[in-house]
């Protein structure tokens, strides 16, 4: 039926047999995901969780507060020198493009004492 039966390969021989280059590689990749904790960056100074915005610097509170900028930051800060410390929370949304929505996305992240 076949003239040369060399050419016919067996099914034992389809199989992927382990060599010594795909050890080396799967060695190699097992040491660097077990190092990789090790090698990484020293820690970062933490940004804060939460912000007292009768304190706070403009740039401390844009870091903190989702949706508030630098501008933001700065026409809170402007509004707490004219009109004195906030006593409430609510009290932000006088503060030119503060609003409910901006509260509501902060509500854990803003404080008024330390």
């Amino acid at each position: 039926m076949f003239a040369n039966r060399s050419a016919i390969v067996s099914p034992h021989a389809l199989r992927a047999r382990p060599t010594r280059w795909g050890a080396l590689v799967l060695s190699l990749l097992l040491a660097f995901a077990f190092a990789a904790p090790s090698m990484a960056e020293p820690d970062l100074p933490q940004i804060p969780q939460s912000v007292n915005v009768n304190t706070a610097d403009a740039t401390t509170i844009a870091g903190v507060l989702t949706g508030v900028g630098v501008s933001r930051a700065a026409a809170i800060i402007a509004y707490r020198e004219r009109h004195g410390a906030f006593s409430t929370i609510d009290e932000l949304t006088k503060v030119r493009g503060v609003g409910q929505r901006t509260l509501e996305r902060n509500a854990g992240r803003i404080r008024l004492q330390d």
